[in-house]
């Protein structure tokens, strides 16, 4: 677990050591060497109000009796702590945010100018709670399920260990029963009148420490009288697919009433409307989601986040295999107006070419007036290894309001003189802001037109932030890549790069990919070139090797930027025939296995690939040192057709900021995982943060249809 101080911690790895003895002028003399460690050794952080027992080595003497003294540079006194004659110290009650680095001294009785020290820093002692929401309102509870929490207790090398408790305003059990040793949480099979509940979990270190999270008990876990949109894309037996839509839930959530589709197949579009529907939980995070459609019954597995949003895979029988995700929408922003005047919008899409089968990627921004027209754009694509741009984009927009048929739902056209195209899709608005803010607002896109005369292709709109000026000086920092490439001769790439620029054109770092089954684990990247061609266009290279002989050089990239590091990724390299499309995404500084503890949802996306694997997972990540452990279940519906299927294993998360996530069950699956941002989840507990979203691909060479996978807490 990194809390926000380890990374710190590590870079004060100088200062954290075994000392030895010193004599005048820094010299030993007589051969007397004392030295100092903790028990268990090489301790490097405590908790506040916490003990840890030292122990003094002294050799070239047989007067091995030695002092115990405290100090540090920013303390006095006991605001240091205080250290008896057994080595014993215990932390002041408090410590800095930041943290207080003290020094252990201990000093040869029979010769005091032979000391020894040891320097440990002292955290505050902190505990956070997950799931929980970073807004700070209740957690949601379905009634008749049950909800397991977990715990992180920071600094990292402090027991991991809480005592659960349960109070219902209520009163008794009226909101549940928890299990005070594992935080499983049952709630109850109706609705209470009054249905908040508090989760609080107690340290076994020091009892005076704790955290709560509230939740409520709810009749489902889809918010009543809501709108929500989907997304989704895969493959049937004639090839690739792609869906989005949206739907209304009723008064408590617990059915479908009406909503709308759109449909694209490589053969036809279609636009089915929804008439009604169900979802069903077997536990607070994951169950089934039935869609009754105009073209029949689409069933979906999804696994549910702690906002309510999940993660879905189609689970029927109608042949349709394709993964994606459910987002509630924000009904405010169903008007034209949300598109705001002067505003920027960047976009992303994956598909294939009016041949089928053959893969087609876009990337661009326009600029919409907030009354229905786009005066702007550029526009970047790569159709099976054609490139082409155009700066001279320009369209029109409709979304509807609350009072229309299919409300959220919009139109979207673009239209390029210079490429001779215009484009038609089908936008469904979610929610976010159109200010500098870490929550844009997004839509979903699919296009609309004939795929055997226009290139089929969906993805995701996302405002752009207006703060960064867009040059090469904004490109720094870490990011993360995800990249997804379908050959000429429909072989399966796919990469995840860390990276981070020296605004200066130039940057460096390190990538994971498998290549249709090739293995390629931490390949260092120095000095590759990116450069701002202005608005939030840049070219970029990844990918390549330079060590190998011959060297393999990198792959030409253009990035239309939604935020400081952060945008969507087209190739545009005329030497590569595959075709490359992913996003970037900021990555957090403080990066380390029990930042990732908790419930997580992930499944694979925008697969593109009739060839690509399809699964949804539910993970539950602890963190108690010394192992990282996981558990979870699976819903697979491609090649083979699994729903359920447990999961066990390890995780790690290393130096470099990623790590294995290796599966003993199914045996011998394996991953690396690359975590993303990492925000503090409240105002007031800044001390503990923890990964939001992270994504991870397949490193077996077993696995030649690989995709990236997407996950969030």
């Amino acid at each position: 677990m990194i809390k926000s101080f380890l990374a710190v911690a590590m870079l004060l790895s100088a200062v954290l050591w075994t000392g030895c003895a010193t004599g005048g002028g820094g010299h030993t003399g007589h051969n007397i060497v004392v030295t100092v460690d903790t028990s268990p050794s090489n301790k490097q952080l405590l908790g506040a109000s916490l003990t840890v027992q030292f122990v003094a080595k002294v050799t070239g003497t047989a007067d091995t009796a030695v002092n115990w003294s405290v100090s540090g540079a920013s303390c006095t006194g006991n605001a240091c702590g205080t250290i008896n004659s057994s080595g014993l110290y215990t932390a002041p009650s408090s410590a800095p945010t930041d943290g207080l680095v003290v020094t252990i001294t201990a000093t040869l009785v029979s010769s005091p100018t032979k000391t020894g020290t040891y320097s440990i820093k002292v955290l505050p002692l902190t505990v956070l709670v997950t799931p929980r929401l970073l807004t700070g309102d209740p957690l949601n509870v379905a009634k008749g399920t049950q909800q397991q929490f977990t715990s992180i207790v920071a600094p990292d090398e402090e027991p991991q260990g809480v005592t659960w408790s349960l109070a219902c305003d209520a009163g008794g059990n009226a909101c549940g029963t928890i299990d005070a040793s594992t935080g499983l949480l049952t709630a109850p099979n109706s609705v209470p009148g009054n249905p908040t509940g508090h989760v609080t979990a107690t340290s076994t270190a020091e009892t005076t420490v704790s955290a709560t999270v509230d939740f409520n008990v709810v009749a489902s876990r889809l918010d009543g009288n809501t709108t929500y949109a989907f997304y989704l894309t895969g493959y049937d037996a004639s090839g690739s697919i792609a869906a989005a839509g949206n739907f209304k839930t009723n008064a408590d959530g617990t059915a479908i009433t009406a909503g709308i589709e759109d449909d694209l197949t490589i053969n036809a579009y279609s636009s089915p409307t929804i008439t009604g529907g169900s979802l069903a939980l077997d536990s607070n995070s994951h169950g089934t989601l039935t869609m009754n459609t105009s073209a029949g019954t689409r069933k979906y597995k999804v696994a549910i986040d702690a906002d309510g949003e999940a993660r879905m895979i189609e689970d029927d029988s109608t042949g349709r295999h394709a993964s994606g995700q459910i987002a509630q929408a924000t009904t405010s922003k169903f008007k034209n107006s949300a598109l705001p005047s002067g505003s920027t919008f960047a976009f992303g899409l994956t598909g294939v070419t009016t041949t089928g089968t053959q893969r087609a990627g876009f990337a661009g921004t326009f600029k919409p007036d907030g009354a229905g027209n786009i005066g702007s754009g550029m526009l970047d694509k790569n159709e099976n290894g054609t490139i082409g741009s155009a700066t001279d984009l320009v369209g029109t927009y409709s979304i509807d309001g609350t009072g229309d048929p299919h409300p959220g739902r919009g139109t979207l056209t673009l239209t390029s003189s210079s490429l001779g195209k215009t484009y038609n899709y089908a936008i469904y608005v979610i929610s976010g802001l159109t200010t500098k803010d870490t929550t844009p607002l997004t839509l979903f896109m699919i296009s609309v037109d004939d795929p055997l005369a226009s290139p089929g292709a969906s993805g995701t709109i996302v405002f752009q932030d207006p703060t960064p000026a867009y040059g090469n000086s904004d490109f720094i920092g870490s990011w993360v890549a995800n990249l997804t490439g379908v050959s000429a001769s429909g072989q399966r790439l796919v990469s995840l790069t860390s990276g981070s620029g020296d605004s200066a054109g130039h940057w460096s770092g390190f990538y994971d990919a498998n290549n249709a089954g090739t293995i390629i684990s931490a390949k260092d990247v120095t000095n590759y070139a990116y450069a701002s061609t202005g608005s939030g266009r840049y070219t970029i290279d990844f990918l390549g090797d330079a060590t190998a002989s011959p060297a393999v050089p990198p792959v030409h990239f253009v990035l239309y930027s939604s935020a400081a590091n952060r945008g969507f990724l087209l190739s545009i390299d005329n030497s590569s025939s595959t075709v490359y499309t992913g996003t970037m995404d900021l990555q957090g500084s403080s990066l380390a296995p029990a930042e990732l503890a908790g419930s997580l949802q992930a499944s694979t996306g925008n697969s593109g690939s009739p060839s690509a694997d399809q699964i949804s997972m539910n993970l539950l990540l602890t963190s108690a040192l010394p192992n990282f452990t996981l558990v979870g279940q699976q819903d697979q519906n491609d090649t083979t057709h699994v729903t359920g299927q447990a999961l066990v294993g390890t995780y790690d998360i290393t130096d470099t900021g990623t790590g294995p996530l290796n599966l003993t069950q199914p045996a011998d699956t394996n991953y690396v995982i690359y975590p993303l941002d990492n925000p503090p989840f409240d105002k007031t507990n800044k001390a503990i943060t923890a990964i939001q979203h992270f994504v991870m691909i397949r490193t077996d060479s077993t696995e030649t249809n690989p995709s990236v996978i997407f996950g969030e807490r």
